[in-house]
């Protein structure tokens, strides 16, 4: 969209945005020199649509960014062990794109990381852990020069991350290699590998990407025959394939499937399988083993203490332009790494009269007008609380005072106090703490 010919929105699409049946408004403050007020809907995909639009005398003093998703557009799902990565576009209509600052959170929790490549593009990547299922909030939000200011309409918005349980003996990822239909097969399907939508975990930027065709005539392996009617293949000279696979500390399988076609390869074709730094297959050769079409499988067992799960394809083949090829991966999760018992250590009596910190969660949040902040232990002191804006202005004060030990404490918020991002500074007379509440 834009508005006198300067882009207010970039991208924008409405169903990733708000989800299906909500509304959204977004407000321009521009001058208008030549008796013309310009709107312009630059189609990319499928229609431009629009449901009213209103002009109205007077000015905005300054235009907040507008982020890529609404609230209502946010809501992802990951499994335990699984990489989520939620792209973040910001347009700012009055300030250029090099002021503007991106910012995200999972709350409470620290298995994500908030990446801003500037210029209003960057990333809030989930990594959560094996036993980390369950149902957390999050935040992602733009600000320029000016701050966050805590009642834009556009600028922020929260959703709701659900981290389902990936058992010991579940696949954690499944890619159909060199193919551009993704699979079905239970909670975890093979995802696209294909020339337009390579992988995130192969080394695209390194090698060719090219595709090698199967008509399979029998599948004795454990993967489905529709991932078998293509294969990643790489047939430059010496070049090998590299896979990377995000995942926490811990023992996996590696199931790699492999197809060949060409009868001219029976003795042309080989390379080694590299996992984690070690050679598990020296020299295979997929002709040598099963016939034209017809599919293998190996499995690889691999510890992981490096947060990636690594498979390199090296081809050994330096006569000839044949290279690596590989048509389906799945990894799967087989438990932790046990350590070894270590010897029982003495207590450090040293650290006995050091204070512990108190931890505090704040419920509901997003809140109403009511705040109750929750203690891990009771307390008789006077719990006081502050709420500071992205600024760093004081925009709410209150003290919870009793003559009886509790747990938690509750403060009228009222409904004066703007819709925003703000930092709850929680003192309980001993601990003091800083946590993020979201006002809604």
């Amino acid at each position: 969209v834009e508005v006198e010919g300067e882009t207010a929105l970039d991208d924008f699409d409405i169903m990733r945005y708000t989800g299906p049946g909500f509304s959204v408004v977004f407000y321009i403050s521009v001058a208008v020199i030549d008796g013309n007020l310009d709107i312009s809907f630059l189609k990319e995909v499928g229609s431009s649509l629009i449901s009213a639009i209103e002009i109205s005398a007077g000015t905005l003093p300054n235009l907040d960014p507008f982020i890529s998703y609404n609230t209502y557009g946010l809501d992802r799902t990951v499994r335990e062990g699984q990489e989520l990565r939620i792209p973040i576009t910001a347009t700012d209509y009055d300030s250029p794109a090099s002021a503007i600052v991106l910012d995200g959170e999972v709350l409470e929790e620290s298995f994500y990381t908030m990446i801003d490549y500037g210029n209003g593009v960057g990333e809030l990547v989930v990594n959560p852990g094996y036993g980390d299922a369950g149902e957390y909030l999050f935040y992602i939000s733009a600000e320029e020069e000016d701050g966050l200011e805590t009642d834009c309409n556009a600028c922020w918005a929260t959703g709701t991350l659900i981290v389902e349980p990936t058992p010991v003996g579940s696949p954690v990822y499944r890619v159909n290699a060199g193919d551009w239909n993704e699979v079905s097969d239970g909670n975890v399907p093979w995802t696209i590998d294909s020339h337009a939508k390579p992988s995130p975990y192969v080394n695209i930027d390194e090698i060719r990407a090219a595709s090698a065709s199967h008509t399979i005539i029998s599948n004795d392996t454990d993967a489905p025959d529709a991932v078998f009617s293509k294969s990643r293949a790489e047939v430059r000279h010496n070049a090998d394939m590299e896979w990377n696979f995000p995942v926490p500390d811990g023992n996996y399988t590696a199931k790699l499937y492999f197809v060949d076609s060409k009868p001219d390869y029976v003795s042309d074709r080989f390379f080694d399988v590299v996992v984690e730094g070690n050679i598990v297959i020296n020299h295979l050769n997929i002709l040598s083993e099963a016939p034209r079409n017809v599919p293998i499988q190996k499995n690889i067992s691999a510890q992981v203490s490096d947060d990636k799960l690594t498979i390199r394809l090296v081809d050994r083949n330096l006569q000839q332009l044949i290279g690596t090829v590989i048509a389906a991966i799945e990894i799967v999760y087989d438990g932790p790494i046990v350590a070894p018992v270590a010897m029982e250590s003495s207590l450090d009596l040293a650290r006995i009269d050091e204070s512990l910190s108190q931890p505090v969660m704040a419920y509901p949040n997003p809140v109403g007008e009511e705040l109750t902040l929750v203690l891990e232990s009771a307390t008789v002191n006077d719990i006081s609380v502050r709420l500071f804006d992205r600024n760093n202005q004081v925009k709410y004060r209150g003290v919870n005072k009793v003559d009886t030990e509790r747990a938690s404490a509750s403060f009228y918020l009222g409904n004066t106090l703007a819709p925003g991002i703000y930092y709850a500074e929680v003192y309980d007379g001993v601990d003091r703490q800083i946590i993020k509440v979201i006002k809604k």
